[in-house]
């Protein structure tokens, strides 16, 4: 059986070998750290989570996927978004979509975002990533794996483990790049489309995002 790389609450989630670099466990460390800084502050509302930005540099040789899903009971649709960047926080490529044949809940919206960047994941090739949502029962679901959406959950394992992956809970706040994305997946005419450069809506929050990133790379806190 192909390995889960899985990490929500502790750094034990991943399993390390002897091999393994300092580098890693520094990656570890961090998404222990922002995992605690989004159980502190649970409590902020929407309105603070846009004026403010806690998205971190992923570190060292890995890459980020930030994803997002959106549910809507009327009119009934669900879409979705993601984005990837280096380590520096650049634009490396995006995704958006939606759902038009059957509709699916808040949470399966999110696991569909995942999904479909773990494709784009395997379309190019790339691996060493963590892949952030803000949506903490999706990653459950995932990990329980039954229906609905089992093949697409595990197709998302099986990608991770080949790719090495590490699925993370972000908080809101880290994660609106994603949420922009899937915000304008319901709005598109083609029900899935890769990006290669980011739309100039999101050009403010991708800066926001490195000046987060920064600041907490030089102080250690927001």
């Amino acid at each position: 059986m192909l390995p889960i790389h899985h990490n929500h609450a502790s750094s034990s989630s991943s399993s390390s070998s002897s091999s393994s670099s300092s580098s890693s466990s520094s990656i570890i460390d961090r998404l222990v750290l922002e995992q605690q800084e989004n159980d502190n502050t649970r409590g902020e509302t929407a309105m603070s989570a846009k004026m403010t930005s806690k998205w971190m540099f992923p570190g060292g040789k890995y890459m980020k996927l930030n994803t997002d899903g959106s549910s809507k009971r009327n009119p009934r649709h669900t879409s979705f978004g993601g984005l990837i960047r280096d380590n520096e926080g650049r634009w490396l490529c995006g995704y958006m979509g939606k759902l038009e044949d059957q509709w699916y809940d808040s949470r399966e919206a999110e696991i569909w975002g995942i999904y479909k960047g773990l494709c784009l994941i395997e379309d190019r090739n790339m691996s060493n990533l963590i892949i952030e949502t803000d949506c903490g029962d999706a990653i459950s679901a995932i990990h329980i794996g039954e229906e609905p959406l089992m093949l697409e959950k595990k197709a998302i394992k099986t990608i991770m483990g080949l790719r090495n992956c590490f699925l993370v809970h972000t908080r809101r706040d880290g994660n609106q790049c994603a949420d922009q994305l899937a915000s304008l997946g319901k709005s598109q005419s083609d029900e899935y489309v890769v990006l290669e450069n980011a739309p100039e809506l999101l050009k403010p929050y991708l800066s926001k995002d490195i000046e987060s990133a920064l600041v907490f790379q030089r102080h250690g806190c927001w």
